[in-house]
């Protein structure tokens, strides 16, 4: 693997604002009222996670970070077919979510294997926050799984 601190960093912003915009497109499409409030919180906390990723990141490489993120970001956080789906149900949609942040987290467990300390850490931070999006989507897939 050949990144720069700053364009992972970059990438990883980009990561979260690609998950806001999947789950703020879902809600909008979306007439279950429950699962529109559930998608917005969803949307909301990727935003307040890119936000703080972006930084903490200028704190931690002492600058600036690239504009752009690289192409590997596009199969990150949610799959492309997303900005295609129409009528999809909620659940449809936290599958995506899912499949998604495990995807992300394994992205952020390779950085992390890749940077020394103390950017691993930082890493490792982003892995534990998609678990804990993780945890949030299986535990609303289950309850809808008992109505």
């Amino acid at each position: 693997m050949s990144i720069t601190l700053e364009q992972a960093i970059r990438n990883a912003v980009e990561t979260e604002r690609g998950a806001n915009s999947f789950y703020a497109f879902i809600a909008q499409n979306t007439s279950d009222p429950e699962a529109k409030k559930f998608l917005r919180e969803m949307a909301e906390q990727e935003k307040g996670h890119a936000d703080l990723i972006e930084k903490l990141g200028k704190k931690l490489v002492d600058g600036e970070l690239p504009v752009h993120a690289d192409s590997f970001v596009a199969l990150q956080e949610t799959a492309p077919g997303w900005k295609f789906a129409e009528d999809i149900s909620l659940v449809e949609a936290l599958q995506i979510a899912a499949e998604a942040e495990q995807g992300a987290m394994m992205y952020y467990e390779m950085l992390a294997d890749f940077f020394p300390e103390p950017h691993k850490q930082f890493f490792s931070g982003l892995v534990n926050a998609e678990e804990e999006h993780l945890s949030v989507i299986d535990a609303k897939l289950e309850s809808l799984a008992v109505r």
